[in-house]
């Protein structure tokens, strides 16, 4: 680990790992759990000489950086968490991506500007979207919550604009769309189909800076959906234990409709890996890495017995859990 970590930092060259003790402002990137397959804030401006730190589940999605589009990404940092660096001159400019999830659009860049007495605004937080209830039906009501993601920001918005149609701009005279101060909003929907919203969080801060715009999906369905998903495990590679702890468990998924597959590795109540993945009826494949920890305790051994719980949920909320055990070798 200590090889990855020193290949880590010189392919990185402009950042230094952060001095202990110095007096330095610390700037939060997150990722994963409730943000997903997102870093939040995914661009980001920082002072010379500030801390960047990294925070979130590596083994899920492991960092790599470049420093100018020009340059190649470095090797994939798998943990632990959080990973802290220093940008020390203006104009330096890092890119990052999650090695897993990079094309599913996982990636940002940290950009240092010269030191001054004023901070970089801070970006407001994001907002999370729900429907109640989970699948809105055709003809009947469903809200759209909106709550702040934690973390992400610390200003409170002072409205919510939502653009209940879709259409990109909120119209409350000759639309459904409306204003509130409450984070919540009613509507129907006449017909089934797919559907897209967002809400606006606006702040009393005039600038874009001062608000932040949330899209969610969804489908209208013509009835109440009371059917879990099944899901089933295609395949598993590598069998060899050498091999999983070196590159990663490989799950290929298949799923009776679209759902949301949670996937956590196991080797006995020790958590190993986590990953997430959506599924649908053709095959998916989702990779994770093993943390450090679990690879250190598993180094060296044979025929170890490993567990996998897949947790799959569909857009009206049905889930259900698949176990399965599998031996190593």
């Amino acid at each position: 680990m200590r090889r990855v970590r020193t290949a880590l930092t010189l392919a990185l060259g402009v950042l230094a790992a952060a001095p202990a003790g110095a007096a330095a402002d610390v700037r939060t990137i997150r990722f994963g759990g409730e943000l997903g397959n997102r870093y939040e804030p995914a661009e980001l401006t920082v002072q010379a000489g500030d801390i960047v730190e990294w925070t979130g589940d590596f083994a899920a999605h492991p960092l790599r950086y470049r420093l100018s589009p020009s340059d190649p990404f470095g090797a994939p940092y798998p943990g632990p968490s959080p990973f802290r660096r220093t940008l020390s001159a203006p104009g330096d400019r890092v890119e990052y991506v999650c090695a897993l999830h990079g094309d599913e659009g996982m990636r940002g860049v940290v950009t240092a500007v010269a030191k001054t007495g004023a901070r970089p605004l801070t970006r407001p937080p994001l907002l999370r979207l729900k429907t109640e209830p989970a699948e809105p039906v055709a003809g009947a009501p469903v809200t759209f919550v909106a709550s702040y993601v934690e973390g992400t920001g610390d200003m409170r918005y002072t409205s919510f604009a939502w653009d209940l149609d879709g259409d990109g701009k909120v119209k409350t005279r000759s639309g459904p769309d409306r204003i509130t101060k409450d984070p919540r909003v009613t509507t129907t929907y006449a017909r089934a189909g797919r559907r897209k919203m967002s809400v606006t969080g606006r702040t009393d801060e005039p600038s874009a800076a001062g608000q932040t715009t949330t899209t969610l999906k969804f489908i209208v369905a013509a009835s109440a959906d009371n059917t879990a998903p099944v899901v089933d495990v295609v395949s598993l590679a590598p069998s060899s234990l050498a091999e999983l702890l070196r590159s990663g468990l490989q799950v290929t998924l298949r799923g009776s409709e679209v759902a949301r597959a949670q996937v956590t590795l196991f080797d006995g109540a020790r958590v190993l890996a986590r990953g997430e993945r959506r599924i649908a009826p053709d095959p998916a494949v989702l990779r994770m890495r093993v943390s450090d920890g679990g690879a250190e305790k598993l180094r060296g051994k044979h025929d170890v017995r490993l567990k996998l719980r897949i947790v799959a949920r569909d857009d009206a909320g049905n889930r259900m859990t698949l176990r399965k055990v599998f031996i190593a070798r």
